[in-house]
């Protein structure tokens, strides 16, 4: 938690592990507590471990155990204030087929320079 009291962890959901350590590497030299999921169904136990912990997801399109989807409404159920950024190596408009109908999500498409994903998740975290 920050000074204020808001949420500072990020979740990020990546079953490339690669990538996935990388950014979350990244996040914590970035000052981010960084919890860490390699597909749905951890993700899912995360959220529902440590919903009042999280204040932005980024969230892997395309996902091995529950879907991208399945997150999200968990997500949504248990921390609803929380933040959703999906990434993926398809356009946005993958994104807005997907899961269309469920919110204005940010997103960023894959590859991407860890310092825009910085950048967004900065973004995404209320400003006090």
């Amino acid at each position: 938690m920050t000074a204020t009291g808001t949420p500072k962890s990020i979740l990020v959901v990546e079953d490339e592990e690669t990538l996935r350590l990388s950014v979350s590497r990244t996040l914590r030299k970035q000052g981010f507590s960084v919890l860490e999921a390699g597909d749905g169904n951890l993700a899912v136990d995360l959220i529902r471990d440590k919903a009042g912990d999280i204040g932005v997801v980024l969230l892997d399109l395309n996902l091995p155990g529950k879907s991208s989807h399945e997150v999200l409404e968990v997500l949504r159920r248990q921390r609803p204030a929380a933040k959703v950024i999906f990434t993926s190596a398809y356009g946005r408009e993958s994104l807005d087929l997907s899961l269309e109908g469920l919110g204005d999500e940010s997103f960023i498409r894959k590859p991407y320079h860890l310092s825009d994903l910085v950048g967004a998740v900065q973004d995404a975290l209320p400003k006090h």
